[in-house]
């Protein structure tokens, strides 16, 4: 008998990183002190997806400046992603962020 196949419709590459390391990336841009644990609410052994376009909203400008600043609101880990994108430091994808300590 053979065994049935699953249909896959896409495959999708997603880039996976330490919070750790997350954190120290954005502070060697902008500064400041970013705590993705802290400002997302994390708890140990979670996962948080982003999809990082790029795409920058006008009204956030506000929230996009603080964050060159080396400030960081509370759940501003999209814009970072997007502001990332679009000051080219990486490339638009999706991006998986493992909080384990």
């Amino acid at each position: 008998m053979d065994k049935p196949t699953l249909k896959i419709s896409s495959t999708k590459t997603i880039h996976v990183v330490d919070y750790s390391d997350f954190e120290k990336f954005v502070e060697s841009i902008w500064g400041g002190s970013f705590e993705f644990v802290a400002i997302e609410e994390a708890h140990n052994d979670s996962e948080h997806l982003y999809q990082a376009t790029g795409d920058i909203i006008d009204s956030y400008e506000a929230d996009l400046e603080d964050i060159r600043n080396g400030e960081y609101e509370n759940y501003c880990t999209q814009e970072v992603f997007n502001l990332l994108v679009d000051e080219k430091y990486i490339e638009p994808g999706t991006y998986l962020i493992k909080v384990s300590w």
